[in-house]
C-alpha cells in the first residue's frame, strides 16, 4: 500500500549479465511511472565474474484505487525472460 501522491519503488533485476535494457513498465490509469536508471553490480570471486543489473522505477499512484502493474518482459540476446505482475 501506497498513499496517493506518494511515489514507492519498483526494482526489476536482471542476474548474470550486464548490459539488458530496461523493460518498458506501463503505466495504467492512475498510475504514474517514471524510470530512474539502472544500477549494476559486479564482483570477480575465485576468478568467476557475476553481475547483476537493477533497472529502478519511481510509481505514484494519483488515485485511490488497486493497480496492476506487469507482467514485465526483459529481452536480452534474442530471448525474452517475464517476471510476474505486482500490485500496489
Amino acid at each position: 500500500q501506497v498513499p496517493v501522491g506518494q511515489a514507492t519503488a519498483l526494482t526489476i533485476e536482471a542476474q548474470g549479465e550486464q548490459n539488458v535494457q530496461a523493460p518498458n513498465v506501463a503505466a495504467p490509469e492512475g498510475v504514474e511511472v517514471r524510470y530512474v536508471g539502472p544500477s549494476t553490480q559486479v564482483s570477480f570471486v575465485n576468478g568467476q565474474i557475476s553481475a547483476t543489473v537493477s533497472h529502478r522505477y519511481a510509481v505514484t499512484a494519483r488515485r485511490v484505487g488497486r493497480f496492476t502493474l506487469g507482467p514485465f518482459t526483459v529481452s536480452h540476446d534474442g530471448r525474452d525472460y517475464q517476471a510476474p505482475a505486482v500490485q500496489l
